[in-house]
């Protein structure tokens, strides 16, 4: 499984050289070891499912690190990942309608989200060790920010039942803050 396990590595080594050419090499190997992160829960028992999921895993946060933070400052970073997650409100056409007629209310769930990812990086297991993890790969600020925010929108869109967890954490937070 070791062989398997460099084989991606090579072949995700390889896109990021393609994706980023003017990236130095160590922001390059801080960007692989994040994303292998997921390859380290691979379980000896039924490691070909688990290997899909992971790939699957690897994948999907490529694709939003590359399309959205990999080539942002931390503020345009930030304010793509405020975006991303109220355009997923927007998919609830009670909500989108109420927020396309009430410029108050889309600045009442903009701070409602910002409260969210607050929450999220500071009492969240998952995006606590996730930082943690990050902060051994790199001390690069933009870098950081980039993965960081990889990190929470490919959490968020992760399905919890019939829906993204992000409306089950912002449901959450409202109810922890009545």
């Amino acid at each position: 499984m070791l062989n398997l396990v460099e084989e991606y590595q090579s072949t995700w080594q390889r896109k990021i050289i393609r994706d980023f050419p003017e990236a130095n090499p160590q922001w390059r190997k801080a960007v692989l070891s994040w994303l292998f992160t997921a390859a380290a829960t691979i379980p000896e028992k039924e490691p070909i499912q688990a290997i899909k999921e992971v790939e699957f895993q690897i994948a999907c946060r490529y694709r939003i690190f590359k399309n959205r933070y990999g080539k942002q400052s931390s503020t345009e970073g930030y304010h793509s990942l405020l975006n991303r997650l109220g355009a997923l409100l927007g998919r609830y056409p009670n909500l989108r309608n109420r927020l396309q007629k009430n410029a108050d209310e889309r600045r009442i769930v903009s701070k409602l989200i910002e409260r969210l990812i607050s929450h999220l990086l500071t009492k969240d297991p998952y995006l606590l060790q996730e930082q943690q993890q990050i902060a051994l790969y790199t001390q690069e600020p933009s870098l950081s920010h980039a993965l960081i925010f990889t990190s929470i929108e490919s959490y968020l869109l992760q399905r919890s039942g019939s829906q993204p967890r992000f409306i089950g954490q912002l449901a959450n937070l409202l109810r922890l803050e009545r």
